[in-house]
């Protein structure tokens, strides 16, 4: 008897579908790919995972020296420590998360030519290895909760693990679904490859990472704020600090 091979067909979904059952199979391609690239940024570093927590730290110094002792932007009563460190600790997710995903398809191009799996799998991998070191950073962050908690401020721990928790869902969401955009427009279009670095850190200055919505009365600012998706998220995550410090 001769052997027959069953001819398998791939086609696209007749309607619209999130593909979860399909990402859902492929889980463990997934995990593999998603600790590769952790595996390889941080494989042959000195210093290894320190790098996650050193910039963060050497950033928010300069923003302490410069913005709040320098040009004295107002805090609304929330130690520079917290109120940097809480915007920081998003937008390096953020900003790590959007240009892997933007840049996932067409660095994988050659194994996307050998075999099949869901594409969507690649920016997903970029969003949770960015995922991890937001961990680390927000390990660091918690850290700072407790020290300041403990002595100048009193931070109600439920209100701020809801916080936390609800900036860090909306951040992955954001993250993801920006992510993904990027990646697709990025296959035809070369130059978004090129714009999307200067477009992250112009997104930088119109974040509220240096500053608080609460100082903004221009009306056409406060609009533009209102469409960052990152607005939201990082005052959110700031919430249970003005709650304590007004």
């Amino acid at each position: 008897m001769k052997n027959q091979s069953k001819e398998l067909i791939i086609q696209p979904p007749t309607g619209f579908s999130l593909g979860l059952e399909e990402i859902w199979n492929y889980r463990e391609l997934l995990i593999a790919i998603c600790w590769r690239d952790i595996k390889v940024k941080y494989n042959q570093t000195m210093l290894g995972l320190l790098w996650v927590l050193i910039q963060p730290i050497l950033l928010m110094s300069v923003l302490i020296f410069f913005v709040a002792k320098g040009i004295k932007i107002s805090t609304n009563g929330v130690p520079p420590v917290l109120f940097y460190l809480s915007g920081l600790v998003i937008w390096n997710m953020f900003n790590k998360a959007v240009l892997g995903a933007g840049n996932s398809i067409i660095y994988n191009a050659d194994v996307i030519g050998k075999i099949y799996f869901p594409r969507i799998i690649l920016p997903i991998s970029n969003t949770l290895s960015a995922l991890f070191d937001l961990m680390i950073t927000f390990a660091l962050y918690l850290l700072a909760i407790i020290y300041f908690g403990s002595g100048q401020m009193s931070i109600n721990p439920i209100l701020f693990a809801f916080c936390a928790v609800s900036s860090i869902l909306l951040l992955i969401i954001a993250s993801l679904g920006i992510g993904i955009f990027l990646a697709s427009i990025n296959i035809k279009y070369r130059d978004a490859s090129y714009i999307l670095p200067f477009s992250l850190q112009l997104l930088f200055f119109l974040s509220p990472i240096i500053y608080s919505t609460m100082n903004i009365s221009d009306t056409w600012s406060k609009y533009l704020l209102a469409i960052n998706p990152l607005t939201g998220v990082i005052e959110l995550l700031r919430a249970p600090l003005y709650a304590e410090g007004l």
